[in-house]
């Protein structure tokens, strides 16, 4: 039940045009600006870009998917500058609606939970980062 919702969503954002469809346009374009500077090393302007889509993506509501890629994404920044303390509740978060937005068996649920053990490895907290890698 919740596919065919999230499908119905999603086709309603791209046939209707309106507030929405361009919440969606600017939210994307946000993310692909801060996919860019990601990639390219300039991490203030990933976290600039990435931060503004952010918050396009909390009026989408708690349970949707692309507030927990823009979390994640940010938690993601966070981490490869050593900002942990920074990362581990937006990877958390991240998780969180995934699991309420496209379910536990998702695949997107399946790389945040790889995504969080990562960072408790990286951060020698192995008896956390267990769990999560099973």
């Amino acid at each position: 039940m919740k596919k065919l919702a999230y499908i119905l969503v999603l086709i309603g954002l791209y046939a209707w045009p309106g507030p929405a469809h361009a919440q969606q346009a600017t939210w994307d374009q946000y993310r692909r600006a801060g996919e860019s500077a990601y990639w390219q090393g300039d991490y203030a302007e990933a976290e600039k870009q990435w931060t503004a889509g952010l918050r396009i993506a909390e009026q989408f509501g708690p349970d949707d998917y692309r507030l927990g890629t823009s979390l994640g994404n940010l938690a993601a920044l966070y981490e490869a500058r050593g900002r942990y303390d920074d990362a581990e509740p937006l990877y958390k978060r991240s998780l969180a609606t995934y699991e309420k937005a496209l379910g536990p068996e998702n695949q997107y649920v399946a790389r945040s939970l790889g995504n969080l053990a990562r960072l408790y490895d990286t951060q020698g907290r192995y008896r956390e980062a267990e769990p999560l890698h099973k």
